[in-house]
């Protein structure tokens, strides 16, 4: 079997995982809410049972598939990461990113409960992040690591088929914000903003080892359009 070939079937195994894992989370999901009761509060939404599952199922993945050394899947310190940058830079290109993407679909009006609430601050902002990171760039990503070879490259710049494909994997994952019922333009912004993000976390993900840089990227790509969001429909 030619190395394109195995290649290729490594790819394909990676994403029929990251399906795997969506589908199997969303379906204990439903089931979960049948036994959670509404007055729980935050452990009542369906998105936290859903990451719940997505969370625990990639551990458990990433624990098989490994062996036990789970730190081939980020499940370790980072090294070689300089924080500040990582913080600047999730920041600024958070904000671009938002001020686009708001742009694109407009400011909408809500209470500062909707964007900084306490729901929105532990579900999203943190526990959506840590969830969504753990698949994405830990076990799709960390599966594909034998293909970090670099696939793009422009001047200063290296994307390697791991981190292509994690985020490719995470942007295409928001199109199911179809079923909010959000016009296409809205979601494709969602999705290309995904993209982006994923970009620099699976950067991240792959020059330190670790999830944590990552993670960090997620959760502050979050923040930031929180604080867009919020101010535009102050507007």
């Amino acid at each position: 079997m030619c190395a394109s070939r195995k290649q290729v079937i490594r790819i394909i195994v990676a994403v029929i995982l990251g399906l795997f894992v969506l589908f199997a989370a969303s379906v204990l999901a439903i089931i979960g809410s049948q036994f959670v009761p509404d007055t729980l509060g935050l452990l009542g939404e369906m998105g936290f049972l859903t990451h719940t599952g997505m969370l625990t199922l990639s551990i458990l993945l990433i624990w098989l598939l490994s062996k036990g050394n789970v730190a081939d899947y980020g499940l370790r310190r980072p090294f070689d990461c300089n924080w500040t940058r990582v913080i600047l830079l999730s920041i600024v290109i958070g904000i671009l990113v938002a001020s686009i993407r708001t742009a694109v679909m407009g400011g909408e009006e809500g209470t500062i409960e909707d964007y900084f609430g306490i729901q929105i601050m532990i579900g999203v902002w943190v526990y959506a992040s840590v969830a969504e990171e753990f698949l994405t760039r830990g076990l799709i990503q960390g599966y594909l690591e034998p293909l970090a070879e670099p696939d793009v490259t422009s001047p200063g710049t290296r994307i390697s088929a791991p981190v292509l494909v994690g985020a490719l994997f995470f942007a295409l994952m928001h199109f199911a914000m179809v079923t909010l019922g959000l016009d296409i333009t809205s979601v494709l912004a969602t999705v290309v903003s995904a993209f982006l993000m994923g970009i620099i976390a699976g950067h991240y993900r792959e020059k330190t080892g670790s999830l944590a840089p990552s993670i960090l990227v997620h959760m502050l790509f979050n923040i930031t359009g929180s604080i867009v969001f919020f101010l535009s429909g102050l507007l």
